[in-house]
């Protein structure tokens, strides 16, 4: 959802925050339901403008969470 665009909520105060969301069917007994997500990527998006590029802190980011 929002491939390819910059998502942003506003919080209760007015700041807003740089989010992504996530959708996932799952498949019940009461038929077909989606388990969606909001992910608070704040932090992420200012890595990638601090490192100038997204694709190399996102290889960075990859190669820390796996050594955790």
């Amino acid at each position: 959802m929002g491939t390819g665009r910059d998502l942003y909520a506003v919080r209760k105060d007015g700041t807003e925050l740089a989010i992504e969301i996530g959708l996932t069917p799952l498949k019940t007994e009461q038929g077909q339901l989606v388990l969606a997500s909001v992910i608070d990527i704040t932090e992420r998006k200012r890595a990638e403008k601090d490192s100038g590029s997204p694709v190399i802190r996102r290889k960075q980011l990859r190669s820390l969470n796996q050594s955790l």
